[in-house]
């Protein structure tokens, strides 16, 4: 009997340390991920970053690293410039372990901040982001944290529309038609289809 309780005890304690193992070296990785596409979107490398986007989302707007790297420079990084970066990098990992963050805070000429964040969820092929949030992250740049304004539900419509309005030309001519939204609602939508959802939030808002 007290050789069956120590098998017991053996086997309780090889499990947790298995669990402890998988934690361990799990955690790193997704945070690792992060720093890795926050990098790659602050440097401009379409290459490493589109290592990094959801299968999804690469089917979709049928993307490749050139059209990624294309939507960094004159898309992203320019609104980025009109930011200084200000402090170390940050990375923690949320939802029980299913998703990595790392950020990097910027502040306009005002003094107001701005945290671009990377955040890639977990998947069987590792973590994996979308190139649509980087999108959004430089709209939400200039007509939100540049303008002063408060970010809710209806500000971020706003933007979305002016960005749209500002970008959709250049967009278009890099190949990217739409957008992809965030698991688990996955789901292209064409940009027309961003805008009329945009501006029936909008409506509702003011009704």
């Amino acid at each position: 009997m007290k050789r069956a309780r120590k098998w017991i005890v053996a086997g309780v304690i090889g499990l947790a340390a298995i669990v402890v193992t998988v934690r361990l070296t799990h955690r790193p990785s997704l945070e690792a991920d992060a720093l890795d596409i926050l990098e790659a979107t602050e440097s401009g490398n379409g290459g490493a970053l589109f290592g990094y986007l959801h299968a999804y989302e690469i089917t979709a707007l049928d993307l490749d690293p050139i059209k990624v790297k294309r939507v960094l420079d004159e898309i992203v990084r320019p609104r980025l410039a009109l930011l200084k970066k200000v402090g170390p990098r940050e990375t923690e990992i949320i939802g029980r372990g299913s998703q990595g963050i790392a950020s990097q805070s910027y502040v306009d000429p005002q003094g107001r901040r701005f945290d671009l964040i990377a955040s890639p969820f977990a998947t069987p092929e590792g973590g994996r982001t979308l190139l649509s949030q980087s999108i959004l992250s430089a709209w939400i740049i200039e007509f939100i944290v540049l303008e002063g304004r408060a970010f809710n539900r209806e500000t971020k419509a706003d933007a979305i529309l002016r960005g749209l309005a500002q970008d959709r030309q250049k967009l278009e001519a890099i190949g990217i038609r739409g957008q992809v939204d965030l698991p688990p609602y996955t789901a292209f939508e064409s940009w027309d289809a961003v805008a009329e959802k945009m501006n029936g939030r909008i409506t509702r808002r003011v009704n």
